[in-house]
């Protein structure tokens, strides 16, 4: 199968052989091009009044033999959790890490982050390889499934944010305290602060960059939006993780200056997607992706109230 050099959202095959009269199935898989895997199925038949065949049936059947391994996809929804739970855990402990009495409190909820992220990151691409192709669990650690992997875009934004969650070590570890040394003062130097911000954006970018905002037009101001948002999540919910973790009430005013800003970006921005990605605001309860959405819009409003 090609895509069709007319319209890149169809697939052609060709040599397609001569077929005997009866039902047939077209099982298709493919990745789109943010990564993601869709596939489908349907039928057609050669001749006419053949024996009466349950077409639905047949298609499940055909599409339960193509599916990956047991497994394997929820392992990829918790190698995904797992970095975004990283991804905020250790961007809001950073952002607040200059105003938190209990460093070493901070450094353990950013360090867990960091792990998470670096987990997630590596666990997302060795199974995206098997789950792509259907495969089984031996198809993570086959070199050619991560050839495959890394032709995406997707592949190469995980290979670009374990560099930048690496770098993100280093920085740490490079501000750690020592005898002769204020943490407080090599905190506040410019070139680490800045450094930080830098390489803590650009992760944010990894992300929003094999997101499906990056298979939607405008591109790059879909990006640009998504990124937004995750990062005005990763100061306010990863900032609510630092003030809770280290139990430093000194930092909530901090907290609350940085929230009320980051918390409508994330609204705005989360509807703007919302509009943009979901076709509207009145389809939302159509598919399993809107109803998620609103369930979490309600959560997200719990903690606005609680707050």
């Amino acid at each position: 199968p090609r895509l069709s050099p007319a319209d890149p959202t169809v697939v052609a095959a060709s040599g397609v052989p001569d077929l005997a009269d009866g039902l047939y199935v077209v099982a298709w898989r493919v990745v789109s091009s943010d990564g993601h895997v869709a596939q489908g199925a349907f039928t057609f038949e050669v001749g006419v009044g053949g024996a009466s065949v349950d077409a639905g049936a047949l298609i499940g059947d055909v599409l339960s033999g193509r599916s990956a391994a047991t497994g394997i996809g929820l392992g990829l929804d918790i190698a995904r959790f797992l970095a975004y739970f990283g991804v905020i855990a250790a961007l809001g402990g950073l952002a607040f890490l200059g105003v938190l009495a209990n460093v070493r409190a901070a450094r353990r909820l950013i360090g867990t982050g960091l792990v998470a992220l670096v987990i997630g990151s590596l666990g997302h691409f060795l199974l995206q390889g098997a789950f792509s192709a259907g495969g089984s669990w031996s198809d993570a650690f086959d070199s050619n499934a991560w050839s495959n992997v890394l032709d995406t875009r997707l592949g190469q934004s995980l290979i670009v944010r374990l560099v930048l969650a690496s770098l993100l070590v280093v920085l740490m570890l490079g501000s750690a305290p020592t005898p002769d040394d204020d943490r407080r003062d090599r905190l506040a130097t410019s070139w680490w602060r800045s450094s930080t911000a830098l390489v803590g954006a650009a992760v944010v970018v990894s992300f929003s960059a094999a997101s499906h905002a990056s298979a939607s037009s405008p591109a790059g101001v879909a990006v640009a939006v998504d990124a937004v948002h995750l990062a005005a999540i990763s100061l306010w919910v990863g900032g609510l993780f630092a003030v809770v973790a280290t139990r430093n009430l000194d930092a909530v005013p901090a907290f609350s200056r940085v929230s009320t800003v980051a918390m409508p970006l994330a609204v705005a921005t989360g509807v703007w997607q919302t509009w943009h990605l979901g076709g509207g605001l009145t389809q939302l309860s159509d598919t399993e992706w809107g109803r998620w959405l609103l369930v979490k819009v309600a959560l997200a409003v719990v903690v606005i109230t609680l707050g």
